[in-house]
């Protein structure tokens, strides 16, 4: 049939040019791939019928506005057209299932594909060819969208806020990186969640009144009520980015605290609110703003006057939420205490870091010698193939994908190889010293401590903050230091023998002989070392230089 219609056309062709914002920059420009099929179709000696032309549209969708116009016009029997001309391959479709879908098309309207950087005949071994290519481009826009998506993820991982900015915000360059920063509509956002929170007016009308002050989109066309209600429930206002998954606080300005925008979120869920003013800080109250109840509301603390004296409380802004200071701290004493090391657990500690750490300046070497081994196969690959395209074997556009593969593939190794140049050494007495005394003791050290090391060591402890629900406290996530106890455990129970099991009881076991507990990677044990370090630091009220460092400086700005 495809031969059929081939003899009952002519000539005429049309031909199809796209480019997304990214390939203009890369030297797919419009003006260039009309003027190269052009030459085409006039050294083939084809007939130019129309010329479609995609401005910035991506080839991931069959969606797109002049593909669709193009297959309009070929279809017409009057047009009586027989090529369809492009500058590659991926030009119609980054999508080996998008382009299946229309290899069928254009047999059923008799069409043929022609293109100007890649030559195809109608034979088995062209057809194959040209599925290989179109498979290429699939394989090169996966490889994009997993970048891409890795590159979100590492921004959101460093507080940077990467995706289209709401309204009060817009996206810019900070120090040469995506982020976002505020507008001058950001004391409207403001404002917005401050009516809400009054609860004096109902959430449209909210929109209303904003929008006579000017809460406009950036088109300058009114906020609808499913815009508004999404702007409203978008944490990053207050500072927090939620997408994948996870939540990471961000390095920009909020609008507003996140006290305010958790109490919005109750009014927006019906749920009214008995609001208290306490102070911002105090001294008498260490888990104030740290623990939270299970709708993310923050723990007050105050004073309340007895007939003779005052009394110290901690509450959520509920009703019957008041907690006795003294009880529930400690609570939060005892909950410390599940964390703390007996004699066992210690000599695990001990034969790992001893062992792993020991092992760690062999390892580094080793493994910088392999990183150049592997370095050196990387230039060698790229001289091959520089090597095969100057003597034609492999074209210029392949060539291309090769070197960004390599490209990518160099600057990773790169990156491994200075990561190791950066790893510090321990001094693993000094570290058993330590954590001798403190892990047996967590709960005493946290209970004799000063105001501010106390907020530095809970934050340290559990970074997110520790949840109270039904009078029982819990936490979303603990440090690897804390956590170990657990993995110990696990790492102990695994290898108890069967026999030493009975139904009811597990006997007692001598305390495990050297090797016979060794677990994890030494990666693992060189965290758990910096993380005593860590907190060696804070409990000698130095300035934190790691991970408690960024979550002080959140708490702090939570209290400001």
């Amino acid at each position: 049939m495809y031969f059929q219609n081939e003899q009952k056309k002519s000539n005429r062709a049309v031909i199809y040019c796209r480019v997304s914002s990214e390939e203009q920059v890369k030297g797919y420009s419009l003006t260039i791939q009309e003027q190269l099929c052009r030459e085409f179709v006039s050294a083939h000696g084809f007939e130019l019928a129309e010329i479609f032309i995609e401005k910035g549209e991506s080839a991931k969708t069959l969606d797109r506005t002049e593909l669709n116009n193009m297959w309009e016009f070929c279809k017409q029997k009057s047009n009586n057209i027989q090529y369809i001309v492009a500058y590659k391959v991926d030009r119609i479709a980054r999508n080996r299932h998008d382009y299946r879908e229309l290899d069928i098309k254009r047999v059923k309207y008799g069409l043929r594909f022609r293109y100007v950087s890649e030559q195809f005949d109608d034979s088995p071994a062209g057809r194959f060819m040209e599925d290989m290519f179109a498979n290429m481009a699939h394989f090169d826009n996966d490889v994009r969208t997993e970048r891409a998506m890795s590159g979100m993820r590492e921004a959101m991982r460093q507080g940077r806020y990467v995706w289209h900015a709401p309204i009060g915000y817009i996206n810019a360059k900070i120090d040469g990186k995506a982020n976002i920063i505020q507008t001058d509509k950001a004391p409207l956002m403001a404002e917005v969640f401050r009516e809400i929170e009054t609860g004096l007016y109902a959430t449209d009308e909210v929109r209303l009144r904003m929008a006579k002050k000017g809460l406009v989109t950036r088109k300058g066309a009114p906020v609808t009520k499913s815009q508004f209600y999404r702007l409203v429930r978008n944490k990053v206002y207050c500072g927090i980015i939620d997408k994948f998954g996870e939540q990471h606080k961000g390095s920009y300005t909020p609008i507003i605290s996140e006290a305010l925008f958790n109490v919005v979120q109750q009014r927006l869920s019906g749920r009214t609110i008995k609001m208290k003013v306490y102070s911002k800080e105090h001294q008498d109250f260490p888990l104030r703003r740290y623990i939270v109840n299970e709708e993310g509301l923050k723990l007050r603390g105050y004073w309340a006057q007895g007939r003779k004296k005052k009394y110290p409380y901690y509450g959520f802004e509920l009703k019957n939420s008041t907690i006795r200071k003294e009880v529930l701290e400690q609570a939060f004493v005892t909950f410390l205490s599940a964390f703390e090391f007996d004699a066992k657990y210690l000599e695990v500690l001990k034969q790992n870091l001893t062992f792993h750490l020991k092992r760690k300046d062999k390892d580094d070497v080793q493994s910088k010698s392999a990183i150049d081994t592997k370095i050196k196969e990387v230039y060698d690959q790229m001289h091959h193939y520089s090597k095969n395209e100057f003597k034609g074997i492999i074209n210029s556009d392949l060539l291309k994908i090769h070197m960004e593969d390599l490209t990518f593939q160099l600057r990773t190794l790169e990156k491994q190889k200075e990561g190791l140049g950066k790893q510090e050494s321990f001094d693993i007495e000094e570290l058993l010293s330590f954590a001798k005394e403190f892990l047996k003791n967590i709960s005493t050290v946290w209970a004799t401590r000063s105001f501010e090391i106390k907020t530095r060591f809970q934050w340290f402890v559990f970074p997110q903050g520790v949840i109270l629900e039904n009078k029982i406290l819990r936490t979303m996530k603990v440090c690897k230091l804390f956590k170990l106890k657990d993995d110990i455990r696990k790492a102990i129970s695994t290898n108890v023998h069967n026999s030493e099991i009975n139904k009811n009881t597990v006997s007692r076991t001598k305390l495990p002989i050297m090797d016979e507990y060794l677990f994890e990677t030494k990666e693992y044990w060189e965290e758990i070392a910096k993380e005593i370090i860590e907190a060696q630091d804070i409990l000698a009220d130095k300035t934190p230089k790691r991970r408690s460092c960024q979550n002080m400086s959140d708490f702090n700005t939570q209290l400001s």
